[in-house]
């Protein structure tokens, strides 16, 4: 029966060689995929817009990311389209944040949009969801010499405002159990440009049906993260005092 032990050995061992071979002829050089990181949706002229950032590794190109854009009836069938506009292999669809057109917001139910990315095993569903005062494109395609990738910057601002309590870093997969959760007020992070700049304005609150409903500043979303017991070191609150005011020039 040795010759059966044999045998045994050879089939395992070519069974081995097989999958190293397949695997390092199935490989992808960094420099040659697309990973989009960043997801923009937002409706113009009552259509859906979808925006898509991804990095680029390439030490030959000055600029570190790439955008495509688009109009499409859903995510699904917008994938198509978004590798039609990256060079190379278009990895998985780990966003790492999702950004929201206030026009959007207008609408019922349009998280539903999003339930792809829960239907898809290979999705993340910590994206960070995070409004916009303003056209998503404008978020887009933005480029400041002062300021990082997009996509790194957005989720950089709304974790490090999260800490001291001037916004909230809410992921799909935390808005999905606010939303159906009567005892709570879902709420996002918002952001708008200002003075050539990118910067948190607050919080948005929505409503069951994820629809706007209203903006908190910093102080305000400070004061509602006190009320729900969820607020972090270093607060810093100010109010006015008219007796000094009137006294200091």
């Amino acid at each position: 029966m040795k010759w059966v032990k044999k045998t045994g050995i050879f089939i395992v061992v070519c069974i081995g060689v097989c999958s190293i071979t397949g695997c390092g002829s199935g490989k992808t050089n960094l420099e040659d995929a697309t990973v989009p990181l960043a997801l923009g949706l937002d409706v113009e002229d009552q259509k859906l817009h979808y925006y898509v950032s991804a990095p680029v590794f390439s030490k030959d190109i000055q600029k570190k990311s790439r955008e495509a854009q688009g109009l499409a009836e859903g995510l699904r069938s917008s994938k198509n389209q978004q590798d039609a506009q990256f060079p190379g292999s278009v990895g998985g669809r780990n966003f790492q944040v999702i950004v929201v057109g206030k026009e959007l917001l207008k609408y019922k139910d349009w998280f539903k949009v999003l339930d792809v990315t829960f239907r898809d095993p290979r999705n993340t569903i910590t994206d960070r969801i995070i409004a916009v005062d303003g056209p998503v494109s404008d978020i887009f395609n933005f480029q400041s010499k002062d300021q990082p990738p997009i996509l790194m910057f957005l989720k950089a601002i709304v974790e490090s405002g999260s800490k001291i309590s001037t916004t909230v870093s809410t992921t799909a997969q935390e808005l999905h159990r606010q939303l159906y959760d009567r005892a709570m007020t879902p709420a996002i992070s918002e952001i708008k440009i200002e003075n050539n700049k990118i910067i948190l304005k607050g919080t948005t609150l929505l409503s069951r049906q994820a629809q706007y409903r209203t903006s908190l500043t910093y102080q305000e979303t400070s004061l509602l993260q006190i009320l729900k017991r969820e607020a972090g070191p270093g607060i810093s609150l100010t109010y006015p005092v008219d007796k000094l005011q009137q006294t200091v020039p």
